[in-house]
C-alpha cells in the first residue's frame, strides 16, 4: 500500500478512537458499573377514602396514572410520542459535559429515565431536591438502548409532588 492510502487509514482510526473514548465512557462508566435493582410491580396508588380509611386505586386500563401520566410499567407501550410519566427517582447524575441524568433506578435499562441536555434551560435543576421524590416529566419519549427515556429541555417539564 502506498503511504497516502496509510495516512486515510492511521486518521479514520484516530478519529474513531477519540469518539468512542470522548463521547462513551462518561455514559458507559455511569450505567454499565451501576448495580442492577429490581423493579417495583405494584402502580396502584393508595388514597384515603371519606371514611378515613385508605383504598386502594387501580390505574385505567388506557396506561394512565392517577395524575394522567404513564406509569414505569406501562411507558413502554408509548414511545416515540409526547407524553409524561411518573416514577420516584432513584439516582440522578450529571456527566463532565453537563448533561442530566435522572433515574428511576440505578440500572437506567430496568426503569425509566429521563434526559435533559447540557445546553438545555433544565439543565440548571437542582438534582439535590429530586432525590427520592416523586415526579412527573413530561417530554419526547423514546427507547434509549431498550429503556424508555423521556427527553427535557424545560424546567416547567419536571414538576415533584412530594
Amino acid at each position: 500500500m502506498s503511504d497516502k492510502n496509510w495516512s486515510g487509514f492511521i486518521i479514520f482510526g484516530i478519529i474513531l478512537v477519540a469518539g468512542i473514548i470522548w463521547g462513551g465512557s462518561a455514559i458507559y462508566s455511569h450505567y454499565h458499573n451501576a448495580p442492577p435493582m429490581v423493579l417495583s410491580k405494584s402502580p396502584s396508588v393508595s388514597v384515603p377514602d371519606t371514611s378515613g380509611s385508605s383504598t386502594t386505586v387501580t390505574p385505567p386500563s388506557n396506561g394512565l396514572d392517577a395524575n394522567g401520566c404513564y406509569t414505569p410499567a406501562t411507558v413502554r407501550n408509548y414511545e416515540n410520542m409526547n407524553g409524561c410519566v411518573d416514577f420516584n427517582v432513584g439516582y440522578t447524575y450529571t456527566d463532565s459535559a453537563g448533561t442530566v441524568f435522572i433515574d428511576q433506578l440505578m440500572n437506567y435499562t430496568a426503569g425509566v429515565e429521563v434526559y435533559i441536555p447540557y445546553n438545555s434551560a433544565a439543565a440548571s435543576i437542582n438534582l439535590s431536591q429530586l432525590q427520592g421524590k416523586n415526579i412527573k416529566a413530561t417530554g419526547y419519549i423514546q427507547n434509549y438502548y431498550g429503556a424508555p427515556q423521556v427527553t427535557v429541555t424545560e424546567l416547567s417539564q419536571i414538576g415533584i409532588y412530594n
